[in-house]
């Protein structure tokens, strides 16, 4: 099973600061959300989704994809859990495909370690947004 690594600092800007990746563009997930891999939040992207609304411009894009669901507790547990787009000040304005979803694995016994997976395809210009649970 091949897993992408989400490593962008940009990805834990929850507060509209409208920091952008390297090449300095808007960050777009759609080629990830397309191949539907499995991904994780890592290194300066933090350790997991978002269980917070991020504001308009943040996590490298026009908006952020964040959840509020329960995490799977078991390690190796798959929860299906609904996922949502923030934009303008509202925490649901874009709501995912195919009953707004992605899948989530519990990967250890470590905190935030998750894996994901998108069912269906999404919109430009949005990413996922990640946050440390270590300190967010």
């Amino acid at each position: 099973m091949e897993t992408v690594n989400l490593t962008g600092s940009w990805r834990r800007d929850l507060d509209g600061s409208n920091l952008l990746p390297a090449n300095g563009f808007y960050a777009c997930d759609r080629e990830l959300q397309k191949a539907q891999h499995w991904f994780r939040f890592t290194g300066s992207a933090g350790s997991q989704m978002s269980n917070r609304c991020p504001v308009k411009y943040s996590c490298g894009s026009h908006g952020g994809f964040w959840t509020n669901a329960p995490m799977p507790t078991v390690v190796g547990e798959i929860h299906q859990v609904a996922i949502y787009g923030s934009w303008n000040g509202d925490c649901s304005w874009y709501t995912w495909p195919q009953t707004n979803s992605m899948l989530v694995q519990k990967c250890s016994e470590r905190p935030g370690d998750y894996i994901y997976k998108v069912l269906g395809t999404g919109s430009c210009y949005w990413t996922f947004c990640g946050m440390n649970v270590d300190f967010d």
